[in-house]
C-alpha cells in the first residue's frame, strides 16, 4: 500500500540524487521547497549523499562502525538510545553545524539543505498552530 509506495519513491530519489553530480540541478530543483516534501528522504538521506560526494578525508569512526553495524546485521537491540537514532536518522540533522570536513560546494549544500528543512519544518508548525 502507501507505505511500501513512500519506501520505492525514498529509494528512487536516494538513487536519483546519488548518481546526480550537477550543483545547478541540486540548488535550483533538488533541495527546494518544491521537491523535497514530496520525495519521501529523510534529512540524513540527503546529507549521506551530500557527504559521499564532498567529503575532504575519512569518515567518522561513528560512522565507520555503523555501517559495520548495518552491512553485518548485528543487533542493536543493548544500544544506547543515541545509536538507535543514530542508525535510524544519520548522523545530522537540520540544527547542527555544517561539517568542516566539507568542499565549498558541500558546505554550500548542506546549508542549502538545513535551510530548507528549517523552512518546512518551521512553515508546518505555523500550519499547525493556525488549525
Amino acid at each position: 500500500g502507501t507505505i511500501t509506495r513512500a519506501a520505492r519513491y525514498r529509494m528512487d530519489n536516494i538513487q536519483i540524487l546519488f548518481h546526480l553530480k550537477e550543483k545547478i540541478l541540486w540548488t535550483g530543483y533538488f533541495l527546494t521547497d518544491k521537491f523535497l516534501p514530496g520525495a519521501h528522504l529523510r534529512f540524513g538521506d540527503i546529507v549521506n549523499i551530500i557527504m559521499e560526494h564532498h567529503r575532504l578525508g575519512t569518515k567518522r569512526l561513528e560512522e565507520l562502525a555503523m555501517e559495520v553495524v548495518l552491512r553485518n546485521n548485528i543487533s542493536l537491540d543493548c544500544a544506547s538510545r543515541v545509536v538507535l537514532d543514530n542508525a535510524a536518522n544519520g548522523f545530522y540533522d537540520p540544527d547542527c553545524d555544517i561539517p568542516e570536513n566539507l568542499t565549498e560546494d558541500g558546505k554550500e549544500l548542506f546549508e542549502q539543505l538545513k535551510s530548507v528543512y528549517n523552512n518546512l519544518k518551521n512553515g508546518s508548525r505555523i500550519e499547525t498552530q493556525s488549525v
